[in-house]
């Protein structure tokens, strides 16, 4: 059965409580986004997410990056390059601080001095590796910035909120998108703006560069990584192969131990245009993200694909997504074995009956491989301000969508949108979930990372 995808928008009223905003009164708004909204699920209503809460203690955020979630430690990490930290939020209250460490973040860089601001601005990519992983004994947040390095800062300890390593990746531009190979300690990083973009593998344990990987068929980059503790190995997606480039992509997958690419899963460009946010989910699924940003999809419905990740030389498609594409960020939440796509992406968010020029953060279901309904988050009324970034906490399945501002439409009030905030998303029928599946590994939440 197929039906619309539905969008649904927000008419707040806040009040303070356990130090989160919470909405009181919530609309929805007329459909704008197709799909096949939901269905399958009998005897259960379809799951419908709806912002409750922002976080507080967090000024002003107009440009940021990757956000991850630790659902054991109960943490949230973003790259916040406007306060030129990294905002680490406690799942459970919601309040958050900013951590800037104590060797200064690039921060949003303007043009000039770079020619691509982007390129050039920090904290970008983060992920918290465990205690168990690292070679402090300490939780850690490694993210890459825009002068090329990965920087390291405990989170607790006897140096939490120091900056104990810098670990220069030999670029010219940003270290971006990370992902963790848990049983081997082994973290990777892309230079996406390098020409060519490589990806470095870096030992979390001795804190030293292990392999790198050039990039010379990418003719767009590199985009979001992932690794799947059922096949041990990481998958990079590279978002176009063509010259010029049409949006025709491909997903490299890499043995982090030996740094050698395994086989590359060619991206049909009849389902999938410009493959970028990825998430490993339940076997064997993973979650491609098409931005479509050099070219639509064949199939002219703007989808997203979840593809087997024991695919050969040709993606062997599980899933059409239609109306899915535009994400940046990718992420499973193991809680409700559902897919988060911070659908931001330069091409219009469209439906059978038209397009529109909000942002989204669309819904998939994960066990019935379709989507649920999507959550309008900003507009796109302000070049370069994009909700571009997603998390979820598998345990108290909440969902953290940082949102700019001036373009933020879900953050509670005017002045609230004003500023812009984390918004926290949950839903009052969330499904079973799925965990990621592993040897020696029940649940790996270590897996999901994008700009």
């Amino acid at each position: 059965m197929t039906k619309s995808k539905t969008c649904i928008g927000a008419v707040v009223a806040i009040g303070a409580a356990a130090g989160l905003l919470v909405m009181s009164s919530w609309a929805p708004t007329p459909a704008v986004a197709g799909g096949n909204g939901g269905g399958g699920e009998t005897g259960f209503p379809d799951e419908t997410w709806s912002v409750t809460g922002v976080v507080t203690g967090i000024p002003t955020i107009i440009s940021f990056d990757i956000s991850y979630v630790d659902a054991n430690l109960g943490k949230y990490v973003l790259g916040d390059r406007t306060n030129k930290g990294i905002d680490v939020v406690d799942t459970a209250t919601g309040i958050g601080t900013v951590m800037q460490g104590t060797v200064p973040f690039a921060g949003a860089v303007a043009s000039p001095p770079c020619a691509s601001p982007n390129s050039c601005s920090g904290p970008d990519g983060v992920i918290i590796v465990p205690a168990a992983n690292s070679g402090s004994g300490h939780n850690e947040v490694w993210a890459g910035d825009g002068d090329s390095t990965v920087k390291v800062i405990p989170l607790d300890g006897p140096d939490a909120g120091k900056t104990t390593h810098v670990i220069n990746t030999g670029g010219s531009f940003r270290a971006d998108e990370n992902c963790l190979d848990t049983d081997d300690d082994l973290l990777a990083t892309a230079n996406n703006a390098d020409n060519p973009p490589f990806t470095s593998i870096i030992s979390t344990k001795d804190y030293t560069i292990k392999h790198q990987i050039k990039w010379t068929n990418s003719t767009n980059g590199a985009e979001q990584c992932a690794w799947s503790p059922r096949t041990k190995m990481f998958y990079q997606t590279i978002p176009g192969v063509e010259t010029p480039d049409n949006g025709h992509g491909v997903v490299e997958v890499v043995d982090p131990k030996s740094g050698k690419v395994v086989r590359t899963i060619d991206i049909p460009l009849e389902v999938c245009g410009t493959p970028q946010g990825q998430a490993v989910g339940p076997a064997p699924q993973i979650m491609i993200g098409c931005n479509e940003g050099s070219g639509v999809s064949g199939n002219n419905l703007h989808s997203g694909i979840i593809i087997d990740e024991n695919s050969g030389s040709t993606a062997r498609v599980i899933a059409v997504l239609p109306f899915e594409a535009g994400p940046d960020e990718v992420y499973y939440n193991a809680g409700t074995a559902e897919y988060f796509l911070a659908q931001s992406g330069s091409a219009p968010t469209c439906s059978p009956t038209g397009c529109t020029g909000n942002q989204l953060l669309g819904v998939v279901d994960a066990t019935f491989k379709q989507d649920d309904a999507a959550v309008i988050t900003a507009n796109k009324t302000i070049a370069g301000r994009s909700a571009h970034s997603v998390a979820a906490d598998s345990k108290t399945k909440k969902v953290f969508v940082p949102i700019p501002a001036g373009v933020a439409l879900a953050c509670g009030s005017a002045a609230a949108n004003a500023t812009g905030c984390i918004a926290i998303l949950t839903t009052t029928h969330p499904d079973k979930g799925a965990p990621i599946i592993g040897r020696n590994d029940d649940d790996h939440d270590h897996d999901h990372d994008h700009d």
